[in-house]
């Protein structure tokens, strides 16, 4: 690249750097803080008591299978859709913008145009993030893990009873937390939050018929008895 170019980059560079940090400054004037409102302040305080109750249950040899309910189901949709941190516009150069293309932008990079050079903004890192290192930050960050252990759990739980359908479904939603936790600002959309819902839900309804699969004796001994039951009854109805 030449001179030229190289300094018209240069001042395009600082243009779009100018223009983030008043994007930055606008989202949050005070210094990034995330806000947590009191509804979804306790849809975090119930889904984590009913995570926590769902593994001990799990854990609880003396009940069968221990699976989600509407009520938890709803408080972790709403506390999966908090976001743990500051988004704002972001203006980057785009890596692979031509020498050509940074010289025909030369009159709006001098005069200051941004709108005039949305073809030179790099389109896939168009959002920026302040991440706050806050309790609010902390205790999502610890909601995901504690999710990811429960699905874990009822993965090997699913193994036990033997249904490969229920073990495939946590495992997916498992990795599905797993990614997004793993993002440098994690998150989950709407989609993300109805799929894992989906996956817990088809899930747990695998593992309650393979629960109740499990349960059932086996053949020989339940048809002795309950052929035993029917005679008797037969013969008292007979006597009578």
């Amino acid at each position: 690249m030449k001179n030229t170019a190289r300094e018209i980059c240069r001042n395009l560079q600082r243009l779009f750097r100018d223009k983030t940090e008043k994007s930055a400054k606008a989202a949050a004037p005070n210094g990034p803080a995330v806000h947590m409102d009191d509804e979804t302040r306790k849809a975090f305080d119930s889904i984590e008591k009913s995570i926590l109750a769902m593994i001990r249950q799990a854990f609880d040899p003396a009940i069968l299978h221990a699976l989600p309910e509407d009520g938890p189901m709803d408080d972790l949709r709403m506390a999966l859709a908090f976001r743990p941190y500051v988004a704002y516009e972001a203006w980057h150069v785009r890596e692979d913008a031509s020498e050509k293309e940074i010289l025909a932008a030369a009159t709006a990079v001098r005069a200051g145009r941004v709108e005039k050079l949305e073809s030179l903004r790099d389109q896939s890192r168009k959002l920026d993030f302040l991440m706050v290192a806050d309790e609010n930050h902390a205790r999502y960050v610890r909601l995901l893990n504690n999710l990811a252990y429960l699905l874990y759990v009822w993965a090997h739980q699913a193994k036990h009873f033997g249904s490969f359908a229920a073990a495939k479904c946590f495992l997916r939603a498992l990795s599905l937390v797993n990614v997004r936790k793993a993002q440098v600002a994690p998150s989950f959309s709407e989609a993300d939050v109805e799929t894992l819902v989906e996956y817990v839900s088809e899930g747990a309804a695998e593992l309650a018929l393979a629960a109740d699969y499990h349960a059932l004796r086996d053949w020989e001994s339940f048809r002795r008895e309950e052929s035993a039951k029917l005679d008797a009854v037969l013969k008292k109805k007979g006597g009578k």
